[in-house]
């Protein structure tokens, strides 16, 4: 993970059930350590910006000096919001549906590795439907209109668009793209703020200040100096631009229904209303 959102995931946490008796069921989540270091910068980020150290305005104290003095809150923070976080999704994953508050039993964290965390929840209990089979249940119909369908068929391509080397020589506004960059602020490095082969989308509105500007009109392999705010705090990112990519929207037919599951466009359309 770097500065930037991006169309591709990193690694995703790992949902395990354990153990089932009765209605009490035991699980094990599983967070990658990258995710974990970003959200513990996150927490350090946030601490920054609210804490008072003598000498410094506050939010302005150096990000080096906020990770020595509160490094522990910092972390302690980002526990608690990864539990926030990966326990109903751990639920809804592996499909329970819990009727008292998840119980953390254990947490098993150790410098860049993973967190794991062992769960148990107590879930509603199963019950098997007798003499059902003569239960007449009227079903009622809701009209979907033309609209609904081609708005869902639009979300749909733009879910299984893809990214292809873009035809034009420089950076626009509808681009992505593929940088490798370092930062630094007043001549000094900053270790966080550096990456390579980092997708940019153009179009984001979670962009650094002032990134989106400095690439529009790059070529590839160009590089160049970038005037942004990082924290707040002015910076200057060194970049290079790799590649330019343009997403790609396939084409609404057949082929396009097929890749979906469905035997012809018609039929997908059919099934979405």
């Amino acid at each position: 993970m770097g500065l930037f959102s991006s169309l591709e995931k990193s690694d995703k946490p790992k949902f395990k059930k354990l153990k089932e008796e009765g209605c009490t069921v035991q699980l094990s989540i599983e967070i990658p350590p990258q995710m974990v270091q970003d959200e513990t910068h996150n927490q350090i980020l946030r601490v920054q910006q609210r804490a008072r150290v003598p000498g410094f305005r506050p939010g302005k104290a150096p990000l080096d000096l906020i990770k020595n003095q509160f490094a522990g809150a910092a972390r302690e923070h980002a526990l608690e919001e990864m539990i926030r976080r990966y326990v109903p999704e751990a639920l809804r994953e592996l499909n329970l549906r819990p009727v008292t508050t998840p119980t953390v039993e254990d947490i098993n964290w150790d410098e860049g590795k993973p967190v794991r965390l062992q769960v148990r929840v107590e879930i509603v209990p199963k019950v098997a439907p007798q003499n059902y089979a003569k239960i007449q249940v009227k079903r009622n119909k809701y009209p979907v209109s033309d609209e609904s369908v081609d708005a869902r068929l639009e979300e749909l391509r733009e879910a299984n668009a893809r990214l292809e080397r873009a035809a034009e020589e420089a950076v626009s506004a509808q681009h992505y793209v593929v940088i490798d960059y370092t930062g630094s602020q007043s001549g000094k490095a900053l270790p966080h703020a550096k990456g390579q082969g980092e997708l940019v989308d153009m179009s984001s509105e979670q962009l650094l200040e002032g990134l989106a500007a400095g690439l529009l009109g790059m070529k590839r392999e160009e590089i160049k100096d970038i005037p942004v705010k990082i924290a707040g705090k002015d910076a200057v990112l060194n970049v290079t631009v790799k590649e330019i990519k343009s997403k790609v929207l396939p084409a609404l037919d057949s082929e396009f229904a097929k890749d979906l599951g469905m035997p012809s466009l018609d039929e997908l359309k059919a099934k979405l209303r």
